[in-house]
């Protein structure tokens, strides 16, 4: 106990909060479990385990205390039910080995979860969410970075071509993860009392991550980040500031967008290593820029927007306008395609169409609907379901 009332005395003295230390422990855990390809193969698995079960474990001498909810206890009671059933479905897997990597994988969420669970304080969630978003905005710039410099830097994987996907290793991984930064990003901008590096970082982010994922040529990312930034709206108390915010600092990433989009070298599967060296630095200073002056935009909205007072009945008047204007929006999209029904049509003849080779511009790659093969491993899926209909073949078998 004295340890634990010491370390806090110590935060405090510092003149941080008790959360910051969780936060620094939560970015660097997420960094490196991120740098060895994203977590996903069996040889981070174990040390990530053994880390996470460490804080663990310092916790747990120092004070065990926390303030984690029922919530928060219901999640990680099924949680553990979940990864003891994987588990248990070493008794009927066809495949016993691969089980036990999947139990592996599961035994490591599980740790990482109670570790933040029992360590994150809802006093520290904004330094944890900015040590978080930190994280991500590293890992994703050390990712753009090995676009934008690939005499340095540069990777070549035989499977993403010229895909952005380090270092977690897989072009969906990556956007995903960057999406998620997105959303980060712009709840601290547009949150009332943010701190100025907060924002800063932020602000830069909005910039940096949007790069990030425009160049994973992710499409799966791009409906996820639609999606994710529907539920943000859908849950905020403060829709009006949040999408205020998002419409102001919006020109930065899209031009940022607009001007990555724009290099041959760093968009085509032909373009010549000096070709991509030249347009990567002309890009990497245009990014910088942008980023510079979306971040500065970000300290200015905060500091006068608080100056601009809208009554209730015109907050409705505007979000009624907003939603007619996305409405409108849509309306004139369909009827540019030729209505819902062709594009339907069209859309599930593409999906469903044999994958066929890609041209050398990745930025068509953006606007097709093929499957690539998906499909068929979705009926395989329905197939093995039907087989094994109540317990499965055992985790982690469906890939052998």
């Amino acid at each position: 106990m004295k340890d634990g009332t010491d370390t806090t005395i110590r935060f405090r003295t510092a003149g941080r909060s008790p959360g910051f230390g969780t936060a620094v422990l939560t970015a660097i855990g997420l960094i490196g479990l991120v740098a060895a390809q994203g977590g996903y193969f069996p040889t981070s698995w174990g040390w990530g385990s053994i880390g996470f079960l460490w804080v663990l474990a310092i916790w747990l001498v120092a004070s065990a205390r926390t303030d984690a909810s029922l919530a928060d206890v219901v999640y990680l009671a099924f949680l553990t039910l979940l990864v003891a059933w994987i588990g248990l479905s070493v008794i009927w897997s066809t495949n016993p080995a691969s089980t036990v990597l999947e139990l592996e994988r599961g035994l490591m969420i599980l740790a990482g979860v109670a570790t933040f669970v029992a360590l994150a304080r809802r006093d520290a969630v904004p330094q944890l969410t900015l040590g978080i978003l930190s994280a991500i905005t590293i890992v994703s710039t050390y990712s753009l970075a090995t676009r934008l410099f690939p005499d340095r830097l540069g990777t070549y994987d035989p499977i993403a071509v010229y895909r952005l996907s380090e270092p977690i290793g897989y072009w969906n991984g990556l956007g995903a993860f960057a999406v998620m930064g997105i959303a980060l990003a712009l709840g601290i901008v547009a949150r009332e009392g943010a701190s100025s590096p907060a924002r800063c970082v932020a602000g830069a982010a909005l910039v940096l991550l949007p790069v990030t994922l425009y160049f994973t040529f992710s499409r799966a990312s791009w409906i996820s980040l639609a999606a994710g930034l529907t539920v943000v709206f859908s849950v905020s108390t403060a829709r009006l500031r949040l999408a205020a915010t998002g419409a102001l600092l919006l020109p930065g990433p899209a031009i940022a967008i607009v001007l990555a989009s724009h290099s041959y070298a760093l968009t085509h599967l032909r373009a010549t290593l000096p070709e991509a060296v030249h347009d990567g630095r002309r890009v990497a200073i245009e990014i910088v820029a942008i980023a510079a002056a979306t971040s500065i935009g970000s300290l200015l909205l905060a500091r006068y927007a608080p100056r601009v007072s809208i009554s209730p009945p015109a907050t409705k008047v505007i979000g009624g306008g907003v939603l007619l204007g996305v409405a409108a929006a849509g309306a004139a999209a369909l009827v540019h395609v030729g209505g819902p029904a062709d594009l339907a049509r069209r859309g599930y003849d593409s999906f469903v169409a044999p994958t066929k080779q890609e041209g050398t511009n990745l930025n068509s790659r953006l606007f097709s609907l093929n499957s690539n093969g998906r499909v068929d491993l979705w009926r395989y899926a329905l197939r093995n379901a039907r087989h094994h209909p109540l317990l499965g073949t055992g985790a982690g078998t469906f890939e052998r």
